[in-house]
This record gives structure tokens, C-alpha cells and sequence, in this order.
């Protein structure tokens, strides 16, 4: 019974929110930068067993575009670039390799008096990755991609932005012919600028 009341109660505030809230932008542009931290369970594909590939995350950028359908809800699409370092079974030393996140993700903003307005996120984010090296290979893939954040408009027409976007990504490995199996375990941290048009 106390659950069921503390999800009206939820709900209610919600709308009220929704209801008062007027659409102050439009659309939004942001830039960010930030550092992709990396965790990573690497298995080999047929023994299941754990192997001692090394890979990490470094900086990344992103440029995304925001567009608003109500005062609360918005689709943003989000392109980055970072690199990982990796390191084979077999290999001395670390080498970047470049991953490029494409995202796309529905969004729920609480805008509050057109100054301060966090929101959350729910979508699909795909990484494409570039590899450096012909020994060592990670495939593309992609998975559901959770967001918070918060932007503060410190001018009619500047904004500052925070953000945290959260994946688990299971990439195929390829290390001198050997296949194995991985789950990355990505958080994505950044802060940059928020531009309404």
C-alpha cells in the first residue's frame, strides 16, 4: 500500500511538472569533453576463460543536438570521438585505437524557472571502432544507453551542461586469430556549453 502511494505521488508531481513548465528552447546544440572510464571482462570465446588483453579508456568529445517536442520531452543525437589503448596477448606495448559513439536518446527535462533544468535519458548508443592494428581487432556493436544530466543557462543564449551517459557493450575480439568474448562496461562523464537556437 505505502509503495502504490509513494508511485501516485510520483506520478502526480511529475504531471504537475510537466503542466507548469513552458518551452523556453527549442532546440539545443552542446559541446562537451570528458573521460570515458572503461571496464572491461574479456573470456575466451570457446574455453570461457578470462584473458589478459589490456584496454582503456582516455578523452573523449562529443557534439550533440537537442529538439524539444514538449517543455519536457526531447530526442538528442550525439556523435563523439575518443580512443581506447589496447594491448594484445602477444604485444609489448599499449596502442590507441579510435572509437567513434553515435547516440540517440529520449530524454525527460525538469526545467525550472528557464534556468536550471536536469534531465534523464534512456536510448541506444553504437560504437564504432577503428583499429590501429591488423593483430588485434574489436568489432563494432551496440546497446541500450542510460543518461543524466543537468543544463544551467547562465545567459538567454549560453548554457552550461553536465552529463553522464552509462552502456554495458559486448564487443567481439579478435587477438591473432583467437576470438574471444567481451562486456564493456562504459561511464561516460563531460562537461561543455549548451547553445539554444
Amino acid at each position: 500500500m505505502y509503495s502504490n502511494t509513494k508511485r501516485i505521488v510520483t506520478f502526480v508531481a511529475l504531471l504537475f511538472f510537466s503542466l507548469s513548465a513552458s518551452a523556453y528552447h527549442t532546440n539545443l546544440v552542446k559541446g562537451r569533453v570528458g573521460y570515458l572510464n572503461l571496464k572491461k571482462s574479456i573470456k575466451n570465446g570457446n574455453a570461457g576463460t578470462a584473458s589478459k588483453q589490456k584496454i582503456t579508456g582516455e578523452l573523449v568529445g562529443e557534439i550533440a543536438l537537442t529538439r524539444f517536442f514538449t517543455s519536457n520531452i526531447a530526442t538528442e543525437l550525439g556523435i563523439g570521438y575518443s580512443f581506447i589503448k589496447t594491448q594484445g596477448n602477444s604485444e609489448l606495448k599499449k596502442k590507441n585505437s579510435n572509437i567513434i559513439p553515435l547516440n540517440a536518446i529520449f530524454q525527460f527535462h525538469l526545467p525550472i524557472k528557464n534556468i536550471f533544468s536536469p534531465y534523464v535519458g534512456v536510448g541506444y548508443t553504437y560504437h564504432i571502432i577503428q583499429n590501429t592494428k591488423p593483430s588485434f581487432k574489436i568489432k563494432n556493436a551496440g546497446n541500450l544507453v542510460y543518461q543524466a544530466g543537468i543544463d544551467l543557462f547562465v545567459l538567454d543564449n549560453l548554457g552550461l551542461n553536465l552529463d553522464c551517459k552509462y552502456a554495458k557493450i559486448g564487443h567481439g575480439i579478435s587477438d591473432n586469430g583467437e576470438k574471444f568474448k567481451s562486456k564493456f562496461k562504459t561511464v561516460i562523464t563531460m562537461v561543455g556549453v549548451t547553445i539554444p537556437f
